[in-house]
């Protein structure tokens, strides 16, 4: 596929599907996460010009490994005042919730999603109206 002037891949090629594991038996997630946080708070503080000498460090550091489809996170993602950032913010609860049972991560997401999709209108008038409960969408555990 052609996307920004550039051929991309639309496949990834994994082993097996993706899944998420305990970082006390992986401690390469635990080291992966504290240096994509590091690298993230850096890159926040260098695009709001508030680049401190240990931020910098870390940017030369990794510099040449950063590839031009890194993505940094976007408030915008997670806003609850924006539908998609409710969207998001219901998935991963879903996706956090299906792992600590050792369910499978895809089954029924697209369902899901739908249903959440729908839910966000009457979430943002149960926020005007106090008295109102807070809508549920479909988890898949109710859909079987």
């Amino acid at each position: 596929m052609r996307l920004f002037g550039k051929d991309r891949a639309l496949t990834f090629n994994l082993a097996r599907p993706p899944e998420f594991v305990n970082s006390r038996n992986y401690p390469g997630v635990q080291l992966a996460d504290v240096i994509a946080s590091a690298i993230a708070m850096a890159m926040q503080k260098k695009i709001r010009n508030q680049l401190d000498k240990q931020c910098h460090a870390w940017l030369t550091k990794v510099h040449p490994a950063i590839v031009e489809d890194c993505i940094l996170p976007e408030l915008k993602a997670i806003d609850l005042d924006r539908s998609g950032g409710f969207v998001n913010t219901m998935i991963l609860t879903e996706l956090v919730d299906r792992s600590l049972q050792k369910k499978n991560l895809f089954d029924g997401m697209p369902e899901y999603i739908e249903s959440v999709r729908r839910a966000y209108p009457a979430y943002r008038a149960s926020l005007a109206d106090k008295e109102a409960p807070v809508p549920r969408p479909i988890r898949s555990q109710d859909q079987h």
